[in-house]
């Protein structure tokens, strides 16, 4: 049996993830633009809540772009695994912070009905 040494390594982490077996990325932090901030996104409600209205006026779409843009950056460092990519989610299980369907998809779902007969159809 192998047993590998690995490590998980954000933007924030001390150090670099060189001299290990394999890293994975992952990124557990907002930048708050106006604050200076960093908030950890996935332990605290209210920390998201505190981001999203004191570094996003308000606009949880704003945050979770900032959050992927994070996710970014971590991929352009070439991780051997990048980590839980939808952590922003985690917070958000019943959805109090924001709707996690796409607006293109609602938008593609909101011109659709089943025709009697026929299978569904998209209106243009």
């Amino acid at each position: 049996m192998d047993i590998l040494c690995g490590i998980e390594w954000d933007l924030l982490s001390e150090g670099t993830p060189k001299g290990f077996d394999y890293w994975i990325g992952s990124a557990h932090h907002l930048y708050g633009k106006n604050t200076g901030k960093y908030y950890e996104i996935n332990f605290r409600p209210e920390d998201l809540q505190d981001c999203i209205n004191n570094d996003f006026d308000g606009d949880p779409l704003a945050a979770v772009e900032a959050y992927f843009a994070e996710v970014e950056k971590i991929a352009a460092k070439k991780p051997d695994i990048l980590g839980h990519i939808d952590l922003v989610k985690k917070l958000n299980a019943d959805g109090s912070f924001f709707d996690e369907e796409p607006p293109a998809t609602k938008q593609r779902h909101s011109g659709r009905c089943k025709l009697p007969g026929r299978t569904t159809a998209s209106w243009k």
